[in-house]
């Protein structure tokens, strides 16, 4: 899916660039839709992941958001974002990415089960592998990090 959205004055920061909690706002907005047309059902972010700002947005540009699922576990699953920046309808180039985990939930508030994600192409592929060794490390991370404060 792609979403767009113009940079007003009021969403820059004091460099006189789009503050990048406005963008993560975005992004955020953008892979929740993601999910929901996933999932059909409710969900909850639990983490962000591979947060990039790599070229300045500035008034008057439109940040394209592009997204899509690239993992799917039981009951978790995350969605890949991508931004472009265009200037007057000229594309300016990549200007960052992040990753949104997400996990479904029930009627209680409980883990749900998510479908299961069709891997159809070599990039589909290389994105969920990217997606799952992100998972693995951000868990191997926690434990060495209990395993230092106890």
């Amino acid at each position: 899916m792609t979403f767009r959205r113009i940079v007003f004055p009021g969403m820059l920061n004091a460099n006189q660039i789009a503050f990048g909690g406005e963008i993560l706002s975005f992004y955020d907005e953008c892979s929740g839709i993601i999910g929901l047309n996933y999932r059909k059902g409710n969900l909850a972010t639990v983490a962000i992941d591979d947060v990039s700002f790599t070229r300045p947005v500035h008034s008057g540009d439109v940040m394209v958001v592009r997204g899509r699922v690239v993992y799917a576990g039981r009951t978790s699953f995350s969605v890949r974002m991508w931004m472009d920046v265009e200037k007057n309808g000229e594309p300016l180039g990549p200007a960052g990415g992040a990753v949104y985990h997400y996990v479904a939930l029930d009627e209680a508030g409980k883990p749900a089960p998510v479908p299961e994600l069709l891997l159809e192409t070599e990039e589909d592929r290389l994105l969920w592998k990217e997606a799952q060794l992100s998972r693995d490390l951000k868990k191997k991370r926690a434990e060495l990090l209990k395993e230092s404060v106890c």
